[in-house]
């Protein structure tokens, strides 16, 4: 008669329950409708149908982990900038999509091939940066994470990549170099979500606004 194993039936328990708190950790944490205007996609959500100006938010992420992070300050800016007497009147009447791979803790950060949450969440960036109408890029000065210099490189022929970067951050040279290189808008660290949105007015066919305004020839 064999032996139970107890230490591997331990491990497959463990390995169970960690799975089930993940699952349900993204169900509580879907898509967060901000308002009537503004709504966040975590990891795993589909971009729902309709007319939307679909941003992608990429960066730093090893910093202040215990504050409110970058993600979620421009999110709730965005609020301010498209509803109520804080509104700016382009900004208006259009859907805005923010897809925010960082809302989701990983359960096992793991980046190996073999580790399905890795390779499912990678996956899901890559589309989502493919279907998204703009790409932001965000450095903080502070930071020392190579990932977002990984997400850089992918999009740095998109031409729909905004940054904004310190002259502090570590990288700083290289970033400023491929960004005229590339004619990609590179906003100073004191930047507002203002200045973000309009970079890509000024990149975007879906936000040229300005040239439904131009009488006919």
């Amino acid at each position: 008669m064999e032996l139970i194993d107890f230490e591997f039936c331990v491990r497959v328990i463990r390995g169970e329950i960690k799975t089930f708190l993940f699952t349900l950790l993204l169900f509580v944490l879907k898509m967060l409708q901000l308002s009537n205007n503004v709504l966040v996609l975590n990891v795993g959500d589909q971009i729902p149908e309709g007319d939307s100006i679909k941003i992608y938010l990429a960066g730093s992420e090893d910093l202040n982990p215990s504050n409110e992070k970058w993600q979620d300050k421009l999110c709730n800016a965005m609020v301010t900038l498209t509803e109520g007497p804080g509104a700016i009147s382009v900004f208006k009447g259009k859907s805005w999509v923010f897809i925010n791979p960082l809302m989701a803790p990983q359960m096992n950060p793991t980046p190996s091939i073999t580790n399905p949450e890795f390779v499912n969440k990678l996956t899901w960036q890559t589309d989502m940066m493919n279907a998204s109408d703009g790409i932001f890029l965000n450095f903080l000065k502070r930071s020392t994470s190579r990932l977002p210099l990984y997400t850089f490189g992918l999009a740095t022929n998109c031409g729909k990549l905004v940054v904004r970067c310190s002259e502090e951050y570590f990288q700083y040279g290289l970033v400023s170099f491929m960004c005229g290189r590339h004619n990609i808008p590179l906003l100073p660290n004191k930047s507002t979500v203002k200045d973000v949105i309009w970079a890509f007015f000024s990149i975007l066919p879906a936000l040229q606004v300005n040239q439904k305004l131009q009488l006919p020839e």
